[in-house]
């Protein structure tokens, strides 16, 4: 007889971070635009994680100084419960790439 038994996805490290990032983001989303992380940009570097975000809708109307200050508070929420270990920006270098 079969197993019915589900196998649980095992996430990836980049999964989790991903994951802990949006949950963090949360918190500082409007009804307006939202903050979210580009999965497919997040790179571990010298031990830290650089978490590309983005906004979407990808043509909502954004005022620079409010979108600062929700990604600087992110960052700092971040930065205060894993010191130095997560970093939200807005661009990551990806492989052969040249900034």
């Amino acid at each position: 007889m079969a197993s019915l038994a589900i196998d649980t996805p095992v996430l990836s490290e980049r999964d989790v971070v991903a994951n802990l990032v949006e949950r963090y983001l949360e918190r500082h989303q409007k009804p307006d635009y939202r903050i979210v992380v580009r999965r497919d940009a997040i790179q571990r570097m010298a031990g830290r994680w650089l978490v590309e975000i983005a906004v979407e809708p990808t043509n909502a109307r954004l005022q620079a100084g409010e979108f600062i200050e929700r990604f600087s508070a992110a960052n700092e929420d971040l930065d205060r419960d894993y010191p130095r270990y997560i970093t939200l920006t807005q661009l990551v270098p990806q492989p052969g790439e040249v900034l």
